[in-house]
């Protein structure tokens, strides 16, 4: 329930609004901003606590730096004021206990980036379609300044531009894709290193073929969109009870498995690709940093040299820290995190 102009959001802000009299409506999650505090907003509207931030445009206004770009659109992804923000939730509505603080027998989540060189075909491949990219983009801010009849690096058009970033993504979803499989050949060595020890691993994906790909190398247990309920749960199910001999691996698509799931049977958990938010990250590792783990997990993080792997894995971390800032308190630093 995180934008105002959802379906989903409406139907909440209606149930609670008429709800009967003296009735309580608490809102539950363990993420309350994926993203950014313009998030809060909706939740606050289903609690009835939103005139209090000094409303919808009040709070836009106040806590994500609102301004109107050179089309008259109002952009509300930034961020400020956030220990303001976070003192008064907490005292007005706001009641917050993170992980280590009411599982307090669960050892933290280690964190293990590792950069590696992408196969040579692979990069070639990849480096081709970067440049395809890059040529596409510059050529569509000519035709924005054309338009405009403004310089190409204008802040019109740059706005432009990054208004159309819906369809920027999709493309480069293609480099997220061909990065992963530029580093197939590591994945593999990493995972069956693991797997001699007498390791299972779950290992984390964005796009279909790379998951099915993975999981046809290490057993065909995967969870991902399309699978039928009963599917998903006989997977789940070989993976926890099963040996690592005969269940090894698990692999997921982050976006159809990062919540909702228990696998508490492996403590290494491999990133091969990235989503974009840090919260993606953190519930896709939570899978098996949870009740039922009886050790210490490590959230390794498989980027290929100079490509957009690492420059989603910088972007999750500035990302964090406004997240962390907004949710928890404390400062955070500048800096531009919109997609």
């Amino acid at each position: 329930c995180k934008t105002p102009t959802a379906e989903r959001t409406k139907a909440a802000v209606k149930m609670a609004k008429t709800a009967p009299e003296n009735s309580i409506v608490l809102c539950l999650t363990g993420t309350p901003v994926t993203n950014r505090p313009a998030e809060y907003a909706s939740q606050l509207e289903i609690l009835g606590k939103l005139k209090d931030f000094g409303g919808l445009w009040g709070f836009y206004r106040r806590y994500c730096a609102a301004y109107q770009d050179n089309f008259g659109q109002w952009n509300i992804s930034g961020h400020s004021h956030l220990d303001e923000l976070n003192d008064r939730l907490r005292g007005n509505c706001y009641i917050r206990r993170t992980k280590d603080q009411v599982l307090s027998e669960l050892p933290p989540v280690i964190h293990s980036p590792i950069v590696v060189e992408g196969t040579t075909a692979g990069m070639a491949e990849y480096k081709k379609a970067e440049k395809d990219i890059i040529k596409y983009l510059q050529d569509r801010a000519r035709e924005i300044a054309l338009e405009l009849g403004q310089s190409p690096h204008s802040a019109a058009v740059i706005a432009k531009i990054k208004a159309e970033s819906n369809e920027h993504l999709v493309r480069l979803s293609v480099l997220r894709r061909l990065s992963a499989k530029a580093k197939m050949p590591v994945v593999t060595e990493w995972v069956q290193e693991r797997i001699d020890d007498g390791k299972k691993v779950v290992i984390a994906a964005h796009h279909r073929e790379v998951v099915d790909e993975l999981a046809r190398r290490f057993g065909g247990l995967k969870i991902q969109g399309g699978m039928s309920v009963e599917e998903v749960e006989e997977h789940k199910a070989k993976f926890q009870n099963l040996p690592v001999t005969e269940a090894p691996v698990i692999v997921i698509s982050i976006q159809a498995a990062k919540t909702g799931h228990t696998l508490t049977a492996a403590q290494d958990v491999l990133f091969v690709e990235l989503p974009w938010t840090p919260a993606d990250v953190d519930q896709t590792y939570s899978r098996c940093h949870r009740i039922g783990q009886k050790g210490s997990v490590t959230a390794t993080y498989i980027l290929s040299s100079q490509t957009i792997d690492e420059d989603i894995y910088s972007l999750i971390e500035r990302k964090r820290g406004v997240v962390t800032a907004a949710v928890d308190g404390g400062a955070t630093s500048d800096g531009d995190t919109s997609q």
